[in-house]
């Protein structure tokens, strides 16, 4: 509440609970604000003796101090009167209808919850329900996912395979079926019976391997030539006398 609201609170309060109180204004020494949780704060406060002028002059009461005592033991039994009588019309109320009527409250309030529950419940097992779904979609995706690479590996690999088997079977028919010297390749692609790969007179391929024939008169002059150079050296190869004279410089003469 704004203070202009609690400031008119205030007002509406006094003015409508004095006329409920015995002797009224005179009979009002303080009044005060208080909150659940504050301690009371007076705004208005009064001695007995400004009560008593205040009596003089609204023309309540009068006569002595006694009449004042009898008048206000006489307001306290009427409260205390008052206050009986709430409580006999309480208990009266308090009939076997209405505690009937109270105990159906009691039980529609519990069967709400018990609803709130079940329909909360109902909620968590159709989300689990859902999860599991989409959990089980994803398995086979990827299960689909992975059979799918599985295939196109094996479809590369039987491709690549059928491939190389080509390339051997048109190297190997090639190399059967031509009776040329020279077949062209730019690359070396693998030994080939009866060819040497190397770069000669009709570019780069494979040459018919031509073996060399020895000149066996060649070889036998070889030989003799290589007996005689023997035999020179086993003479060559015999003792000589050495004679060794030494001088006083130390030089040495042979």
């Amino acid at each position: 509440m704004t203070s202009d609201n609690i400031q008119e609170n205030i007002q509406s309060v006094i003015q409508n609970v004095i006329p409920h109180i015995p002797r009224k204004v005179s009979n009002i020494s303080s009044i005060s604000v208080k909150t659940d949780s504050s301690t009371a704060l007076p705004i208005y406060n009064k001695v007995r003796e400004e009560l008593e002028s205040i009596e003089k002059l609204a023309k309540v009461g009068g006569g002595n101090s006694n009449s004042k005592k009898q008048k206000a033991i006489n307001d306290d039994d009427d409260d205390k009167n008052e206050r009986k009588k709430q409580k006999k019309a309480a208990a009266s109320m308090k009939s076997p209808l209405l505690k009937a009527l109270k105990q159906k409250k009691k039980n529609d309030a519990i069967n709400e919850k018990k609803e709130v529950v079940d329909e909360q419940r109902d909620l968590n097992v159709v989300k689990e329900a859902k999860e599991g779904e989409n959990i089980q979609k994803k398995k086979k995706r990827k299960a689909s996912i992975t059979d799918d690479d599985t295939d196109k590996n094996a479809k590369n690999n039987s491709e690549t395979k059928k491939s190389n088997e080509l390339s051997k079977k048109k190297i190997k028919n090639t190399v059967d079926d031509s009776s040329s010297d020279f077949i062209a390749s730019k690359k070396y692609q693998g030994s080939k019976k009866g060819y040497v790969f190397r770069y000669g007179s009709k570019g780069v391929g494979y040459y018919t391997d031509i073996k060399p024939v020895p000149d066996k008169a060649a070889l036998a002059a070889l030989l003799r030539v290589k007996q005689q150079r023997g035999g020179s050296k086993s003479q060559s190869q015999s003792p000589r006398k050495v004679s060794r004279k030494g001088n006083r410089k130390g030089r040495r003469s042979y």
